[in-house]
């Protein structure tokens, strides 16, 4: 059962107010524990995989049923209703047409005899984590797999581990792989997966960045592997905020904030509106729906939006809804993964099918950096051409750099092409 707590913003105790802001992960409490996880998959390969997944997922596999084998993709298709998949495709139509729009062009630059291009380059090799022991989650797989696409990756190893007490991985899981042209996909989850596509095993091999979201020991496996490859983010618990002006409709932003705290008991959902009148129709609409949701809800009021965009920048929201506020304040928005504008913008949309990534940065992580995109999967590389002119004007400040730093050599390498 989820919780709701109502309250003026000023009124927050301070114990209350970290509690909203400081809601970071609690890694600590589960490190030690995921890395024998992880070392025991490093040093033991596919024998550590195969122990876990009987242990963790009770189902028992031999190695060669890690690898999804092309007659469970068949079954996949035949159990998935068309609707559904015209739903993926339209969804995997509208995010890769939104990654294209950011691709980065390359660039030079031309200056006192130095020539520097910058071009980029996509990685080679990415892993996708897609959970799915309890649950479906198609649109993640879209989400993780088409900017890794778009960006330009030759090869995308896709884990998800079997549903419960069966062999089978989720259908819908699969028919999304293969409408984006994956089919190495791998029937194992949690932390061992992670360390399998970080180190490679006799089946799983070695990607050079490990994405997709998870429970607290999946998260806490990307953050011991990170040392050895690339990670997208460490994310927490979905969390969502609303700011409303006074003619907002209580219903719909009762529906929002439901919507959230239904993701998991740890998920966070808060709204933040000048007006005492809807504040209470939506704590009372909340208090009515948080038996059937598991989260936390939060209604605050607020002297002035200003004073609940203030809240909001410290807050930095995974998601931001904003609705029946002036342009003003939306141009005063810092800190958000992203940013709903509008009474038809509705959040869960944005889950789906807007066309914007829903791998968002969570517990205060928008303050440094935005949703997935082509960016996490590009390396920009830089070419620098220099001719003699360039030792001409540029070499006797260089020399002294080198002298200031007590790198002698440095120096002489310089003076000795002058």
């Amino acid at each position: 059962m989820g919780t709701v707590l109502y309250k003026k913003l000023k009124e927050l105790t301070g114990e209350d107010r970290r509690e909203l802001v400081e809601r970071g992960l609690k890694l600590e409490e589960v490190l030690t524990y995921v890395k024998e996880i992880v070392d025991k998959v490093r040093w033991e390969g596919d024998k550590a995989l195969l122990d876990y997944e009987k242990r963790f997922d009770g189902v028992e596999l031999a190695a060669e049923e890690l690898v999804v084998q092309r007659e469970e993709f068949e079954e996949a298709w035949r159990a998935i209703p068309s609707k559904i998949v015209e739903a993926l495709e339209k969804a995997r139509d509208r995010v890769r047409e939104f990654q294209n729009k950011l691709l980065p062009k390359e660039e030079r630059w031309l200056s006192e005899g130095v020539s520097i291009e910058v071009k980029w380059r996509p990685m080679e090799r990415v892993g996708v984590y897609v959970p799915g022991g309890r649950a479906a989650y198609p649109s993640t797989v879209i989400m993780n797999i088409v900017p890794a696409q778009v960006a330009g990756v030759k090869e995308i190893v896709l884990c998800t581990p079997p549903m419960k007490k069966q062999k089978r991985v989720n259908p819908a899981i699969l028919v999304a792989a293969q409408l984006l042209g994956v089919d190495k996909v791998y029937r194992v989850g949690g932390a061992q997966a992670i360390a399998a596509m970080a180190y490679g095993t006799e089946t799983i091999p070695k990607v050079d960045k490990v994405i997709g979201p998870g429970n607290i020991f999946v998260t806490a496996a990307k953050h011991i592997v990170s040392r050895e490859v690339g990670i997208d983010m460490l994310a927490g618990p979905s969390e969502l905020l609303i700011i409303a002006g006074e003619k907002a409709d209580s219903e719909w932003l009762s529906l929002d904030l439901a919507a959230q705290a239904e993701h998991d008991p740890e998920a966070q959902a808060v709204l933040i509106t000048t007006s005492k009148e809807l504040a209470e129709k939506v704590a009372n609409r909340c208090r009515e729906l948080s038996s059937q949701v598991a989260g936390k809800i939060v209604v605050l009021i607020a002297d002035s939006l200003e004073e609940a965009l203030e809240f909001s920048n410290e807050y930095a929201p995974e998601h931001l809804a904003v609705v029946g506020v002036k342009e003003e304040l939306i141009d005063g928005i810092k800190n958000a993964g992203t940013v709903f504008i509008g009474e038809y913008t509705v959040p869960a949309l944005g889950d789906y099918i807007l066309g914007a990534n829903h791998v968002l940065p969570t517990g205060g992580g928008a303050k440094w950096r935005g949703g997935l995109s082509v960016y996490d999967f590009l390396k920009p590389i830089t070419f620098q051409r220099a001719a003699s002119e360039a030792l001409e004007k540029l070499g006797k400040a260089a020399e002294a750099l080198a002298k200031v730093e007590s790198l002698e050599w440095h120096a002489a390498s310089i003076k000795a092409r002058s």
